[in-house]
């Protein structure tokens, strides 16, 4: 009789934790990662970030990020997108490689301007380099490992570059 309470509480404890999981995943994971996203982005980047709707779905690992836009130094849009689906493959914990099922595009846009002859939209974004043109190298970078990235389905809809000189 012993045997069964204690099961009967292993299984209780482990359909709270599933149901943890679940809850946080679908309601906690997006907006935290909202927040998160835009915040890092707006302090690396210096520029307005918007992001419209993020979704997660924690039982296949996918993340929707749906109306992403980075403002230009002008104002104008200098990166965006209508949507970017990921669906990451669970099975990349152990094979020690990123495994994406598929990554899905929709509508993204580079907007690149000229704004000097030596100077773009984006020069601000790029490390200082220089007088003979060579950026300084990172700490860390000579022990770097490059990890093997494997991509199942990869779609690239409507997007969009733009070149203002």
């Amino acid at each position: 009789m012993r045997i069964k309470k204690s099961w009967q509480r292993i299984a209780i404890v482990l359909a709270a934790l599933f149901a943890l999981y679940v809850l946080l995943g679908f309601f906690a994971v997006p907006p935290i990662l909202k927040s998160q996203l835009k915040k890092r982005l707006y302090a690396s980047t210096n520029r307005p970030v918007t992001l419209g709707k993020v979704l997660f779905n924690p039982f296949v690992l996918s993340l929707t990020l749906r109306d992403f836009r980075i403002e230009g130094k002008s104002g104008g849009e200098f990166v965006g997108w209508e949507e970017l689906y990921i669906n990451f493959q669970a099975s990349s914990l152990f094979r020690f490689s990123w495994t994406f099922d598929e990554i899905r595009w929709i509508k993204p846009g580079i907007y690149i301007e000229r704004l000097t002859a030596e100077e773009f939209n984006f020069s601000d974004l790029l490390p200082a380099s220089d007088e003979a043109g060579r950026q300084p190298e990172k700490a860390g970078d000579e022990d770097a490992e490059i990890v093997p990235v494997s991509i199942g389905k990869l779609i690239l809809d409507q997007g969009k570059f733009q070149f203002r000189d």
